[in-house]
Formats: structure tokens, C-alpha cells, sequence
């Protein structure tokens, strides 16, 4: 079945996302999935045994859904005041306070002092 992606919320503390989707007959979904930098609002997804694929860099992408769950306003309301990027956003800066697990901010925000993450330069001391 084909849905719209209407809004996506994402974790800081563990890399998921939490996303609204909507299908043809307005029946809405939330749905917890791996989160991946290109799945944004206006996409149309397909969703399938437990994956979802859409249209991205030419190709189709899967990503595993981890548990869909039906829509209420309140659930939904209650998964941004806890759960995304929103509650630590202030003045168009990340005010969160340890190494966020997202390697590319989708708002292109930087934390405040603390260096962008680079995964090429880790090691041991």
C-alpha cells in the first residue's frame, strides 16, 4: 500500500525516527523506523511486511519499520514533546547536551560547543 509521509520526529539519543504517514483513504499511521537522511516530508512510501521502500538517489531504498502503531492526535502530540529533535531546538540552534547519534543534522543545526561528529577521525587513546 502506497502512503504520503506527512512529518518524521528523530531521536537524537538513539538514531530512529518516529514518522505520520498517511495513505489515499486518509488513514493515518505512526510508524518507528531506522532513521535515514533522505526520507523527508512529501515522500510517497510503500509499505510491506514490515519495510518500507521509497524513491531516493535513483534507487529504491528499503527500511525496516520497527513497530507501526495507529494514529491519535495525542500520541502524536506526545511523541514530539518527548521524543524528537524539537524539544532541544532554541533560536535555530541544537541545545542538546551530548554527542548527538545523528551523523547529518536534516536541519543542518550545529551543536552548541560540540564539535560536528566525524566518524572517520575515531580512535582509541
Amino acid at each position: 500500500m502506497e502512503w504520503f509521509l506527512l512529518e518524521t520526529l528523530i531521536s537524537p539519543e538513539t538514531a530512529t525516527s518516529f514518522s505520520l504517514i498517511m495513505n489515499h483513504n486518509k488513514v493515518c499511521r505512526i510508524i518507528w523506523h531506522e532513521y535515514d537522511e533522505d526520507l523527508t516530508p512529501g515522500k510517497y512510501i510503500l509499505l510491506s511486511k514490515g519495510k518500507f521502500m521509497f524513491e531516493g538517489r535513483e534507487t529504491i531504498k528499503l527500511i525496516r519499520a520497527l513497530k507501526t502503531g495507529f494514529y491519535t492526535k495525542t500520541a502524536w502530540n506526545s511523541l514530539k514533546a518527548y521524543t524528537g529533535c524539537e524539544k532541544f531546538l532554541k533560536k535555530d540552534q541544537c541545545s542538546y547536551a551530548h554527542r548527538c547519534a545523528i551523523k547529518t543534522c536534516p536541519r543542518q543545526l550545529h551543536q552548541n560547543g560540540i564539535p560536528e561528529r566525524n566518524d572517520n577521525n575515531l580512535h582509541l587513546h
